[in-house]
């Protein structure tokens, strides 16, 4: 698999239609490729983070496969890739992003996330002087870290 050229197709193809089935099969491919791993390795988290940060790529539809294969691979992921995940997507979440992503990342957050995890998003959404108001993905986490308060959800994981 050569990732430099998986990339170059996926941010060349940004901003064009019937990108849906096109991204569903290369993360699969990917997906496939490291089904043996004992950690999701770091040159294609780091890939997928591009992918989750490109403001034209979170509005295409299709891209909520990458998120899904974290979310499929999550016990892969170290303790410094959650870290730097949940900044990625807390930073990003101020672009226009396509629903199937919100619904994956938000499916994310309340799976595989726990409550310290919650407190520590919703910091990086105020620093970024994001509110609940306008922004889905932070109004998703302040509902679950109410839900938390309130004892209508506990930590899983």
């Amino acid at each position: 698999m050569n990732l430099n050229k998986i990339e170059k197709e996926v941010f060349d193809r940004k901003g064009k239609n019937g990108n849906s089935k096109f991204l569903n099969n290369l993360v699969d491919e990917i997906e496939y490729s490291i089904v043996l791993e004992e950690y999701f390795p770091e040159d294609i988290f780091s890939f997928y983070l591009r992918v989750l940060s490109d403001e034209i790529l979170l509005n295409t539809k299709g891209v909520n496969w990458f998120m899904f294969h974290l979310y499929m691979d999550f016990e892969k992921i170290t303790d410094d890739q959650k870290e730097r995940l949940k900044e990625t997507l807390i930073k990003n979440s101020k672009f226009k992003i396509v629903d199937e992503l919100k619904y994956v990342i938000l499916d994310t957050f309340l799976r595989k996330f726990n409550y310290k995890d919650m407190l520590d998003m919703k910091k990086i959404a105020e620093v970024n002087g994001y509110s609940s108001e306008d922004n889905d993905i932070v109004y998703g986490i302040n509902e679950m870290i109410e839900r938390y308060k309130s004892g209508l959800m506990k930590d899983n994981n």
